[in-house]
């Protein structure tokens, strides 16, 4: 009878530890899809997902200033602080790229409980800028952005998230610059984040830098070159001349040289000056 059951215990034992290797390299699995705190160098490496469930890159927001904050609902800072976030992204989304995102929370006060209710709430607040599924923004199963964070800005005495409404900057090149506490107001955060914030010329002030500069080239208007409202143009450039790893636009001054049939045949870092192009220009002439 030994004989007999003790293979039986070993196959046991073995399916017991298969399906724990199953589950963990699962959690895995996922951890590294979203992103690895231990290891990012931005925000841009990591996944989230939208209100709806749909997996968004973070990479939409390069080149971008951002706010990322922790929201709820039914918490006593609710009202003023999408009062003034709202007031934020007016003034600043279009003029200096700011871009705001809000990720629910039910760790501290009663957040939302359904998504039907998260809608609701979004609606009645006029919310204009983007807002994502519910994270866990503190323990073992928080999210690796927010682990990411909080590695990255710690807190007073401790790292971790203390209350809704925990602010952190998020400079263009996805690096947590700052990290502001429930009890600061996002109007009180306009100075710091005007550090921060992308170009910021009016177009008086670019016609002078053109002057300035002596200028003799073409230049045209402001466009975007990353994200879904990025110019036709740029989209197109991209597509025909990739990037290192990614195709997205990494910096200002990146340049293509496109062929006299109009066919673009070269792209160029911003880290390339332009004088060291002369040779692959000449291939063109």
């Amino acid at each position: 009878m030994l004989l007999l059951s003790f293979p039986k215990s070993i196959g046991l034992i073995g399916s017991v530890l298969a399906l724990r290797l199953i589950a963990t390299t699962g959690v895995m699995a996922t951890e590294l899809k979203q992103g690895n705190p231990d290891q990012a160098k931005s925000v841009y490496e990591f996944v989230v997902n939208d209100i709806k469930g749909n997996p968004i890159s973070m990479e939409k927001y390069r080149g971008h200033p951002l706010i990322i904050v922790n929201v709820a609902s039914k918490c006593g800072y609710t009202e003023k602080h999408y009062a003034e976030l709202n007031a934020l992204y007016d003034e600043y989304a279009e003029s200096k790229g700011l871009r705001i995102l809000a990720f629910p929370c039910s760790q501290f006060s009663i957040g939302e409980a359904t998504p039907d209710e998260l809608q609701g709430c979004i609606k009645a607040h006029n919310v204009k800028f983007d807002v994502f599924e519910h994270v866990k923004v503190n323990g073992d199963d928080a999210h690796p952005l927010w682990q990411y964070l909080k590695k990255q800005q710690g807190g007073t005495i401790i790292d971790a998230i203390k209350w809704d409404y925990t602010k952190f900057i998020v400079d263009k090149n996805g690096v947590p610059v700052d990290r502001f506490a429930p009890t600061t107001d996002p109007l009180e955060m306009i100075a710091d984040l005007k550090k921060y914030f992308v170009g910021g010329a009016t177009p008086d002030e670019f016609q002078a830098c053109l002057k300035a500069h002596n200028v003799k080239f073409d230049v045209f208007g402001t466009v975007k070159v990353n994200g879904d409202d990025a110019h036709p143009l740029w989209k197109y450039l991209k597509k025909q001349q990739d990037g290192t790893l990614i195709d997205t636009i990494k910096w200002d001054y990146t340049k293509f040289i496109v062929d006299k049939n109009g066919k673009p045949v070269d792209r160029f870092a911003p880290t390339t000056d332009p004088l060291k192009m002369i040779e692959d220009l000449k291939k063109y002439m």
